[in-house]
């Protein structure tokens, strides 16, 4: 049976891209039919544009995953996986987050760096493999990368996700790789159409702080004032969420990529505790935080430290 390559719950581009890279990676380096992706769940507007940009088919959905060669990728979060993760049999790992309290019952093949994208490090493990990266699969990862990294603007941006931005474009024949950044934010932005449900779910991810669940979404848009139109619904959504599920919070983080800031909005059991952490005062239930921008470094990091 075929490796099956997959990431996170609501897949976002690093994590679809990511597991075609990985795959492609593995095909070539192992012989045809090695591995497969796969993605658990529908991808996002920004996804679906890079895929059909570079002639990429999206993978299809994953099913139960008990008893398969698996290979992850952009998560190692217990709460993003399938339920029978453990039973499966983990071949390899590649993320750029923090350990997310997965087990497993035999070594594997795990690269982890703190980049801001995970396609970064498969550029680097494709170096130290010899592998030769597809012309449509370079392009769809700078794509990624620029995607994770907010067009360089993100604080977990490093100059090595630069540098193979650089190299991937080369090997793409992307001349303008920003112009590519902007034309995939510019897809990202177009709300008008989505619901609620749509807005929180299409970057969301659920964690663990010491026994307090969150769920935790983003959405990144050029002019942050598109979003005021949605913020009731979205409000409503995030509290029916949070009774349904039994989080102990949820939050949503609307950034303005241009303006480089976020309006955080927060429902939880202690919105000021949460708002003292990330220096804001939150216990309306709301409030912008300039220059926040990764949800990874500056919400996640410190709610895992103090919660």
């Amino acid at each position: 049976m075929a490796i099956l390559v997959f990431g996170h719950k609501n897949p976002d581009t690093d994590s679809v891209v990511a597991a075609i890279a990985e795959a492609a990676m593995l095909n070539s380096r192992e012989g045809a039919g090695t591995a497969e992706a796969r993605v658990q769940g529908e991808v996002t507007p920004e996804t679906k544009f890079v895929l059909e940009k570079f002639g990429l088919p999206t993978p299809e959905m994953l099913g139960d995953v008990s008893g398969q060669d698996v290979a992850l990728v952009d998560t190692t979060n217990s709460m993003e996986l399938p339920e029978e993760i453990e039973e499966a049999n983990i071949r390899f790992v590649f993320d750029h987050h923090r350990l997310g309290g997965l087990n497993t019952t035999s070594p594997f093949e795990g690269w982890f760096r703190p980049y801001g994208s995970t396609c970064t490090i498969l550029k680097k493990v494709a170096d130290e493999y010899g592998d030769e990266i597809p012309q449509e699969i370079a392009g769809a990862m700078v794509c990624a990368i620029l995607s994770d990294t907010v067009l360089f603007r993100s604080p977990t941006t490093t100059d090595d996700d630069r540098e193979v931005v650089g190299e991937l474009a080369k090997i793409a024949g992307i001349d303008d790789y920003m112009e590519l950044g902007l034309e995939m934010l510019k897809v990202k932005s177009a709300i008008e159409d989505d619901s609620a449900t749509d807005l929180i779910n299409r970057d969301f991810k659920g964690f663990d702080f010491g026994g307090k669940k969150m769920g935790i979404g983003q959405i990144e848009l050029v002019d942050i004032t598109m979003f005021y139109p949605k913020r009731l619904q979205v409000v409503n959504e995030m509290k029916k969420m949070r009774e349904e599920r039994g989080y102990w919070g949820v939050m949503m983080l609307i950034t303005d990529v241009m303006k480089e800031g976020s309006l955080i909005l927060i429902d939880s059991e202690d919105n000021a505790r949460v708002g003292e952490i990330l220096k804001r005062d939150l216990s309306s239930g709301e409030g912008y935080i300039d220059k926040m921008m990764s949800r990874k470094k500056q919400v996640v990091a410190p709610l895992s430290a103090e919660l």
